[in-house]
């Protein structure tokens, strides 16, 4: 999930790297990525 000022904005999924910790990783850079963004 993506939350943000106490509310799930929406979710993140990610595909296809080989092993499920490394989707973890990438979606945790995703969202690492655009943070910033999601304060309000």
């Amino acid at each position: 999930m993506i939350e943000a000022g106490g509310s799930i904005l929406a979710g993140i999924g990610v595909s296809s790297a080989p092993g499920g910790a490394a989707d973890e990783v990438c979606a945790r850079a995703g969202i690492k990525a655009i943070a910033d963004s999601l304060e309000f």
